[in-house]
């Protein structure tokens, strides 16, 4: 009789696929707003974080952002080599990338929602694409992208235009191919 080799089986729960993983939150509520949801929780037969859920749900669904319900902007962006419309899963992570990318974030943003700085790195992002056939020549969630949006960040405090500051882009790129 042969001894046959086993192999231990896998421990734990199966990874998630991509853009089905859960993103936790942390928030502090009053106790009035607490003790509402556990109402909500208890009175639905439901945790309370899909009472939260679905709250939110229902809020980004109405509250209005750059003049389009919040969860309607939300599911209009979509990231390069990407199919559209995204199925739900790839919504999921569309959304799950942009959040992990500053840049990447920032260009996806309606103008009037942009931070200070940031109109001066979607500038210079243009600047870049157009003298590059409409293309950045970089993924825009990449370090480098990054890098721009850190260099966008110092010049737009000393008021350096974004012409200068995508010829000061170009030197740092070019001396770091060197």
């Amino acid at each position: 009789m042969t001894a046959r080799k086993k192999t231990p089986a896998k421990r734990g729960r199966k990874p998630a696929a991509p853009g089905a993983k859960l993103s936790q939150l942390t928030i502090r509520l009053p106790p009035t707003q607490r003790l509402g949801l556990e109402l909500l929780a208890r009175e639905l037969g439901i945790s309370i974080s899909q009472v939260v859920e679905r709250a939110l749900a229902q809020t980004l669904a109405t509250w209005p952002v750059a003049g389009r319900p919040a969860a309607e902007q939300v599911m209009s962006w979509n990231v390069p080599n990407r199919k559209f419309p995204p199925t739900v899963l790839e919504q999921e992570a569309v959304a799950e990338e942009i959040l992990d990318s500053e840049p990447l974030f920032v260009m996806h943003l309606p103008y009037e929602l942009r931070r200070d700085h940031e109109p001066l790195f979607a500038e210079v992002v243009g600047l870049l694409a157009s003298a590059n056939d409409g293309a950045t020549p970089f993924p825009i969630n990449s370090n480098e992208a990054t890098e721009l949006l850190e260099l966008c960040k110092l010049a737009f405090r000393r008021g350096v235009p974004a012409q200068d500051v995508l010829d000061q882009w170009n030197d740092l790129t070019a001396e770091a191919k060197r």
